[in-house]
């Protein structure tokens, strides 16, 4: 086999992975869906189920101010 038919071989795979990675794109998340979510998984990490450490709980509690911080910028309205 030479190199170009090896390469052949590989090419429609790359291309049917492109183009399902293109067709299934992630769908738009309100800020306040984010919310509920994050708080939803921090009752239930609150329940002991799983054990996390200090540092895992403080890194989750940080992304959960963002997004609070971002939903409660994304709800301002300006008023000129």
């Amino acid at each position: 086999m030479t190199d170009e038919e090896i390469i052949s071989l590989f090419s429609p795979i790359d291309k049917e992975e492109n183009e399902e990675n293109n067709s299934s794109s992630l769908p738009t998340i309100l800020p306040k869906d984010a919310m509920t979510a994050f708080e939803t998984a921090f009752n239930f990490l609150q329940q002991g189920d799983i054990e996390i450490d200090y540092n895992e709980l403080k890194v989750f509690r940080s992304l959960k101010r963002k997004v609070e911080l971002h939903n409660v910028t994304s709800q301002k309205q300006f008023i000129f």
